[in-house]
């Protein structure tokens, strides 16, 4: 056999070798990539679940200390309060004004991640529009001295959801 022949031979062997492992990393890649996306898209599920956790919790922290009011003024008006009555009321208006507050606090981490596309866009408005809708409306609700006027608000990515969810002049 001549050097030329063998030399053929070898090219040969060379690309049917290369073709194989280059086929091969192709297949590793295409796995990784889908147990990257299969690890992204468990991330995100979390993410979702605690952003879940986060709302409820606040929401339910709110509502406990709206029933504590509730509880001291027994339907009585401020001024049929006894002053003890009074001052323990002032101490429940002052958490609940805090959990309020970290209940607006749990919706703008979750409408910034929303904003960042950290989360599942379509899922997040199938969940929260009307719940994000009812923290706008009424504008005179427990919630209005956070959020109005939106100039001063600090509830900037909140403001932002709503806007983009409730413009129907601009809305695509």
């Amino acid at each position: 056999m001549s050097v030329e022949v063998v030399s053929a031979i070898i090219a040969v062997l060379s690309a049917i070798v290369s073709a194989y492992f280059a086929n091969e990393a192709r297949k590793s890649d295409t796995q990784a990539n889908g147990h990257a996306k299969k690890a992204n898209d468990i991330a995100v599920g979390q993410a979702e679940n605690e952003l879940r956790r986060d709302i409820t919790a606040a929401r339910i922290r709110y509502e406990d200390a709206s029933a504590a009011a509730e509880e001291v003024v027994q339907g009585r008006t401020p001024d049929k309060l006894t002053e003890a009555d009074k001052l323990k009321l002032r101490q429940i208006q002052t958490r609940q004004k805090s959990a309020c507050e970290d209940y607006l606090n749990a919706y703008e981490n979750a409408c910034t991640k929303y904003i960042d596309g950290k989360i599942d866009r379509d899922r997040f408005e199938k969940s929260y529009a009307s719940e994000i809708r009812n923290l706008f409306e009424p504008p005179t609700n427990a919630f209005a001295p956070f959020l109005h006027p939106e100039g001063v608000s600090r509830f900037k990515a909140l403001w932002k959801v709503y806007r983009s969810w409730n413009d129907l002049e601009n809305r695509p």
